[in-house]
């Protein structure tokens, strides 16, 4: 028997022992530690999701706030001082 052979043979071993011994601590881990509960997806979603709503419409009324005097100034020749706020507001929305 050559010494590769038998390296072989002595690895193969250890690797059945090993496999046995997994399959017997998983058994054991199972029966002694009860399945742990699925998380939920939502949970504590409204507590990230809230301030980033905040920061959201923050940005979309800074924003508003800048270019609704710009839009009406432009509109303002073009539709007459009447229709300029609306057409501000309809850009900006």
């Amino acid at each position: 028997m050559s010494s590769d052979s038998k390296d072989l043979m002595i690895f193969e071993q250890h690797a059945t022992r090993h496999e046995k011994a997994w399959e017997a601590f998983n058994r054991i881990y199972i029966a002694e530690h009860d399945k742990p509960a699925a998380p939920r997806w939502y949970q504590g979603l409204p507590y990230t999701m809230i301030p980033f709503g905040i920061i959201a419409f923050a940005g979309i009324l800074l924003s508003s706030l800048r270019t609704a005097p710009v839009f009406r100034s432009i509109a303002e020749p073009l539709v007459g001082a009447e229709l300029s706020a609306v057409e501000a507001i309809l850009a900006v929305v």
